[in-house]
């Protein structure tokens, strides 16, 4: 799934691939293994149908990275999702939006 998201981004920025031809993601190794990272999975109907990065700085989160699948946007599953999320780290939190992303644009989200 990371694969296709990170495949998606590359028509607004460069990723790098590696010598297999993947798409590198540094980072995800580490929502395993620091306490500051946590990695979240959205299921529709016992399928993955999208995930969540979040980090944490100080009292703050930061969302990373947010997908939805193709198949399970629009239905409103991903706001369910996010608002899950949302609630499992109160407080402050800072959301970047890649506004290249015409769909970022037009998320109502300023």
């Amino acid at each position: 799934m990371l694969q296709n998201y990170l495949r998606d981004l590359t028509e607004f920025e460069i990723i790098p691939q590696s010598e297999s031809g993947e798409y590198e993601y540094p980072y995800l190794k580490y929502y395993w293994t620091e306490n500051t990272r946590y990695s979240y999975l959205l299921y529709c109907n016992a399928d993955i149908s999208g995930f969540a990065l979040v980090g944490k700085k100080k009292n703050s989160s930061v969302w990373r990275n947010f997908s939805v699948l193709p198949n399970f946007r629009r239905k409103g599953a991903g706001t369910l999702f996010a608002l899950d999320v949302i609630h499992k780290h109160p407080g402050n939190g800072t959301l970047n939006i890649m506004l290249k992303i015409p769909q970022a644009r037009n998320s109502g989200i300023n």
